[in-house]
């Protein structure tokens, strides 16, 4: 019996001894922290996570990711160490291991060169950094639409859908109620002959669509720029001036092609011009997915109405 009492009395030495070092065995654990930056490539410390050539706030956010840590704080800095524009965040870290989303932002007219993003951590009283670099060669304008803007496109898309015909007066007609007040119609049928040959849309024969001052391509986007702005442009928000091409916004409404086409401005990423139009190819069909450079965009411009004038 007394052979029995030992063996059970070292067992339960042996668990306490095996709970008593848990939280020592979890606090011996090595720090990491790594990233998924917003293509899902997954970085880890001292590697480059993106050769930008354009300074701009990522669409989606980078994922940190950490282990065995008890304080975090994340710092995007310049390359000569000072904080780029006030981006310097801490946490304090109540699980093991986690993850958190932060985006890193360049801000117009920063020069070109190697920025960081500098994770320090702590637990305990031990400490890291891990270090993440971010080069960009030269700096782009680009303009992304506002969490409201994108919200009232991304409603536009269902009820206006890519590849139908905005028309009337064709087979499979049916009619749009937007939740503006305004009323419209789209189809599955394109537009017949007339309707995008002809220069009044007003005849009784023309199965083509219109809006405030236009109709086809022009009529198409001022509907878009109608529901987003809150109203249709008015006369004090358009401009000829050749150089808006160049810093473009969500919104906006461009008639190009030498006074030909009219397009509503989605997003400019990369001195490309995301746009919406109908009508490209004379059918009245609607296409969500148009891109032209900046460049040859300010070749043919004629007007445009700015959202920012509005």
């Amino acid at each position: 019996m007394k052979g029995i009492s030992r063996l059970t009395a070292f067992f339960a030495l042996v668990i306490l001894l095996v709970f008593a070092l848990m939280p020592a065995a979890h606090a011996a654990g090595a720090a990491k922290a790594w990233i998924v930056t917003w293509d899902n490539r997954t970085v880890y410390s001292n590697r480059s996570f993106a050769s930008s050539d354009n300074g701009i706030t990522y669409e989606a956010p980078l994922t940190i990711y950490y282990e065995n840590i008890t304080e975090l704080r994340v710092r995007f800095l310049d390359g000569s160490g000072r904080v780029v524009n006030g981006q310097d965040r801490s946490w304090v870290i109540t699980s093991s291991r986690g993850s958190l989303r932060w985006s890193c932002t360049l801000p117009a007219g920063s020069k070109p060169g190697t920025y960081k993003v500098r994770i320090d951590t702590r637990s305990g009283k031990r400490s890291n950094t891990f270090t993440f670099t971010w080069k960009v060669t030269k700096y782009v304008y680009s303009a992304y639409p506002s969490t409201t803007m994108q919200q009232k496109i991304d409603y536009l898309k269902r009820q206006l859908p890519n590849g139908r015909y905005w028309n009337h007066g064709v087979k499979n007609t049916s009619t749009v109620y937007l939740n503006n007040g305004r009323t419209t119609t789209i189809s599955t049928s394109r537009c017949n002959s007339w309707s995008h040959k002809g220069e009044n849309f007003r005849e009784a024969s023309a199965t083509c669509n219109s809006s405030g001052n236009g109709y086809q391509c022009h009529g198409f986007a001022m509907i878009l720029a109608e529901y987003t702005w809150g109203k249709m442009p008015p006369e004090k928000s358009k401009t000829n001036d050749k150089s808006v091409v160049e810093r473009l916004e969500p919104g906006d409404v461009v008639r190009y092609l030498n006074d030909k086409h009219t397009i509503f401005v989605l997003k400019v990423e990369k001195d490309t011009v995301y746009f919406a139009e109908c009508n490209n190819g004379n059918t009245c069909r609607i296409n969500w997915n148009g891109r032209i450079s900046v460049s040859q965009l300010k070749k043919s411009f004629s007007y445009c109405y700015r959202y920012s004038l509005r």
